[in-house]
């Protein structure tokens, strides 16, 4: 089996695992203590802007972290994302986004798209369907984070439920580590 078989593969398992997730009604629970930790781990005075997704159904909520940002003062920027890649948009509330393509929350046409320069002081909350110890990930194969991250010069974490940590992650050359994985 090909890297690429295993992967999709895995994404396929760790899928229904996290829709398993949801409909025990234990992922509020989970999604609450991992909260904690990031607003603890975080020190939001060394970062001029934070680069966050925005949490669909199944991954890790990241609600109450941008909205601690905006209740803050700090700025927020969110990806959009086109057939070939993905950059980032300041938005100021959740109410400059909507949803784009993949069904996902995206900021608005009229947000302002971030230049490179501007995130060499931000931090990146990178999302995943499983991480391993060595901190790569699997995501969910279309290659948006590995492709941003490495021109990406800021810093950047990543969210997981503890759960979810495996080692069985295959990985190639295009894969990118991530040096912290915040769980539960």
């Amino acid at each position: 089996m090909t890297i690429k078989e295993k992967k999709t593969a895995l994404r396929k398992e760790l899928i229904s695992k996290r829709k398993e997730l949801l409909s025990s009604g234990k992922k509020t629970s989970l999604d609450e203590r991992v909260s904690e930790n990031l607003l603890s781990a975080v020190d939001f005075d060394k970062y001029d802007i934070f680069l966050c997704y925005i949490s669909t159904e199944i991954e890790v909520d990241t609600m109450k972290f941008i909205n601690y940002c905006f209740e803050n003062g700090k700025k927020v920027a969110v990806p959009r994302c086109t057939p070939t890649k993905m950059d980032f948009y300041i938005i100021e509330s959740l109410s400059d986004t909507e949803k784009g393509m993949y069904g996902i929350n995206e900021p608005k046409e009229y947000c302002r798209k971030l230049s490179s320069q501007e995130m060499s002081n931000s931090l990146c909350i990178v999302p995943a369907l499983s991480f391993n110890s060595d901190g790569y990930r699997i995501g969910y194969g279309k290659g948006y984070y590995d492709k941003f991250l490495s021109g990406y010069t800021g810093d950047a974490l990543g969210l997981c439920y503890k759960k979810f940590i495996r080692e069985d992650i295959p990985t190639d050359e295009f894969d990118k580590q991530i040096p912290l994985v915040i769980t539960d």
